[in-house]
């Protein structure tokens, strides 16, 4: 089955219209972690170009992912250019990108398409050998894999997995589209991690529970990110969505049999080892 099967199916209006693909993937920022934790600004990034690449009738959006590979994020209607104080107008955040990148030649109004939803992180394509050439006109892309509903990222080891608090959230109530991360999580306690990534302040915690670090994350998704702990609740009140700026992440795996006082000295050794940083979420 190829990308374009899926467009005629859902959208017969289109079929004739210029199509564009695109696949963003940059070495210069973590354009994936962006689009998790600030869809305004990933839009002001997609929306602003250097050079006219979409001139054309609609996009289909991807994020690179390993292999040559990319993840479905969107059908968009490019309504046509307009000027950088518009853009400016509608996306406000484009000053990150104007600091960072500096000043784009194009800025298009982008309007996302409904009816495709459903397909939204979860559609996988090969790219193919171009992986440099991120538009192409090209929409017969082969598609690997639908994931299931919910689905977050392959497990490719405790030490390997980062995970955003969106990320985190839909694991959690997602369980069955991620069988082998839920069992792994399941199966070890352990030391863990959360950044603060506009801050840098970190918080260091530990699982002794029944349910490993699976059943302490848990808590995290269910208080909309504090999990009980008193600095990062303080955070959260005065700012709920405060909460996209935490990052998930695992120091090290115990086992599940081991006794909870051993595992509190772990954690004492990790707030050690890490110093100052490690205390400024860490009031319990």
């Amino acid at each position: 089955m190829t990308f374009d099967e899926i467009i005629k199916i859902r959208s017969i209006d289109i079929l004739n219209a210029k199509i564009k693909i695109v696949r963003h993937k940059d070495n210069r920022i973590d354009i994936n972690q962006i689009y998790e934790t600030d869809r305004l600004k990933f839009d002001a990034y997609q929306g602003s170009q250097g050079r006219d690449v979409f001139n054309c009738d609609y996009i289909a959006s991807f994020l690179g992912a390993e292999n040559h590979t990319a993840k479905f994020i969107g059908l968009y209607k490019v309504n046509g250019k307009i000027s950088e104080h518009q853009f400016f107008k509608k996306y406000p955040v484009y000053i990150f990108w104007k600091k960072f990148f500096g000043t784009a030649q194009y800025f298009y109004d982008l309007e996302k398409v409904n009816g495709f939803d459903d397909f939204i992180d979860r559609i996988l394509i090969n790219w193919g050998g171009g992986a440099l050439t991120w538009v192409q006109n090209n929409i017969k892309k082969e598609i690997i894999e639908i994931l299931p509903k919910g689905y977050v990222k392959e497990f490719r080891g405790y030490l390997e997995l980062i995970l955003t608090f969106n990320e985190l959230k839909r694991l959690i109530n997602n369980p069955s589209a991620n069988k082998i991360l839920h069992n792994r999580l399941t199966a070890v306690n352990g030391i863990y991690l959360i950044t603060d990534k506009k801050t840098g302040g970190q918080y260091i915690g530990s699982t002794y529970g029944a349910n490993g670090i699976w059943g302490r994350w848990s808590r995290y998704a269910d208080t909309n990110g504090h999990g009980g702990n008193v600095e990062l609740r303080r955070i959260i009140s005065s700012q709920p969505n405060y909460r996209e700026n935490f990052i998930f992440s695992i120091l090290q795996t115990l086992p599940t049999g081991l006794a909870q006082q051993e595992i509190i000295e772990y954690e004492k050794l990790y707030k050690n080892k890490l110093g100052r940083k490690a205390l400024i979420l860490n009031r319990n």
